[in-house]
């Protein structure tokens, strides 16, 4: 991500007709480049974390992170001091989770599974001794916010430059109250979309065969 900010906000200033910026603020078009980068890793699911965090004695029930989209994968590491270690748990579903915990929530010290509820997860078994950093969870997540666009680049691939000048000068035409401008470029970003998701696909070195769709390989991940 090498692509300046302010160079996207003055790029976006210009196509509105307004490249010194006095219709159209600069502290305005900074909160439109957020949103829209917030807007486009929400869609297209760019923004890969990974964080660590202790596993408490007894308690089964872990926050999510508070910016996930999609979490990707959960690790265990009962020895988290070795790195190679780490295994991956397991996805339970509604009716597996509620089955496996309906009056007996076993506990051992290795988890196995995790089944997430809103905003929370919970390992199975329940754990039985305490590892600090032995949780692990790398997820699709928003971007970091962009406050001195001067200073900054843009939070997301500089691939999806032209995406994201996009969507802000849609909210920049909001803006200006240009109504049918804005529709017009919308539904042409929003089109736009398939591409940059069969893109993202193919940036993927998968040497297995698999049956794509003209939308990409992206879909079931909202």
């Amino acid at each position: 991500m090498s692509t300046n900010a302010q160079l996207v906000i003055n790029e976006c200033a210009t196509i509105i007709g307004d490249p010194q910026q006095g219709r159209i603020t600069p502290d305005a078009w900074k909160v439109f480049l957020n949103q829209s980068s917030r807007d486009i890793a929400r869609k297209l699911r760019l923004v890969l974390w990974t964080v660590t965090f202790d596993i408490v004695k007894g308690d089964p029930q872990y926050a999510l992170p508070s910016d996930c989209i999609q979490v990707k994968k959960v690790q265990f590491n009962e020895t988290p001091s070795d790195q190679t270690t780490w295994w991956e748990v397991k996805e339970m579903f509604d009716d597996e989770f509620r089955r496996a915990t309906n009056g007996n929530y076993s506990s051992t010290s290795r988890s196995r599974s995790y089944y997430i509820e809103n905003d929370t997860f919970w390992f199975y078994p329940m754990p039985d001794a305490d590892y600090v950093g032995g949780g692990k969870i790398t997820y699709w997540g928003l971007p970091d916010e962009v406050t001195t666009p001067a200073t900054q680049n843009i939070p997301l691939m500089d691939f999806m430059r032209d995406t994201l000048r996009e969507r802000m000068t849609i909210y920049g035409l909001r803006r200006l109250e240009k109504w049918d401008a804005s529709v017009k470029a919308e539904q042409e970003w929003e089109a736009s979309l398939g591409a940059d998701r069969s893109r993202i696909e193919d940036r993927s070195a998968d040497r297995r065969s698999r049956v794509r769709t003209s939308m990409g390989n992206l879909f079931g991940q909202r």
